[in-house]
């Protein structure tokens, strides 16, 4: 199981049992939540080029917000390549495709699709007043990886499925906190303490940071925001599996 980032902040390829899976790709423009005014996010630096990514079997979008379904980045990648998504996510791509494209709705735990075969999916949902904390947990026989890019509450739900993960096992999480006041939704990313539980929760053999770079940005949503963002060495001190990943954008 291979992780490669293909922006700087969470966009991953994911290649696993000889299948190449896109994880939330935001690759071109902007992320605009709402309004312009509200909330714009910009990335640090250039994403991978759609032609540097190779071929894809499918597309994995894990939220519904602009900066895992990007609807600018979705449009650009080729139209025969299945979206794989949670419930909320499946809800906006049907808005935004609603022809043309071959959308797959994550169902019952250990899903698994024709398409990709020999890998399985698990949506892990959260309650309706988070709905950024939710999970996907992804397991193959190289591996298993949870996916979870604002963090997961459901520690006991993690435990009870942890006998069954496939070994190796990663977390993506991020280190990163990020709130906003209880109107605009409270808590956004959980942060590294949440990582740290997650890591204990399904005895991972590796952490890797994600969704926690320092993006310009404007807008209401950032000015309110609650940054804070702990150097590596701090989080090593606390993940002793973690390992740092690196961007870095393809050479032409």
């Amino acid at each position: 199981m291979k992780l490669t980032r293909v922006n700087p902040d969470h966009s991953w390829l994911l290649e696993t049992n000889g299948l190449r899976i896109l994880i939330d790709p935001w690759l071109v423009g902007p992320e605009v939540d709402g309004w312009g005014w509200f909330h714009t996010q910009h990335l640090p630096e250039a994403a991978w080029p759609q032609e540097a990514l190779g071929s894809l079997d499918g597309i994995l979008i894990t939220l519904p917000f602009s900066d895992h379904c990007h609807e600018e980045s979705l449009r650009a990648l080729p139209a025969h390549i299945p979206l794989l998504a949670t419930p909320d996510a499946l809800r906006r791509l049907r808005r935004i495709f609603p022809t043309g494209r071959t959308l797959v709705a994550l169902g019952d735990p250990f899903f698994s699709t024709d398409a990709l075969p020999g890998v399985s999916f698990t949506h892990l949902s959260a309650p309706w007043w988070r709905p950024t904390h939710q999970a996907v947990w992804i397991s193959s026989p190289d591996g298993s990886l949870l996916v979870a890019p604002h963090g997961y509450h459901g520690r006991k739900r993690l435990r009870a499925l942890r006998p069954a993960m496939a070994r190796p096992c990663t977390v993506l999480a991020p280190s990163m906190r990020y709130g906003l006041p209880f109107f605009l939704g409270g808590p956004v990313n959980l942060g590294l303490q949440n990582a740290s539980h997650l890591c204990q929760d399904v005895h991972a053999n590796i952490y890797l940071e994600t969704h926690s770079a320092d993006k310009p940005g404007s807008g209401l949503a950032r000015l309110l925001a609650r940054i804070h963002r702990p150097p590596f060495e701090r989080v090593q001190s606390v993940i002793a599996i973690a390992a740092e990943v690196p961007y870095r954008h393809p050479q032409p």
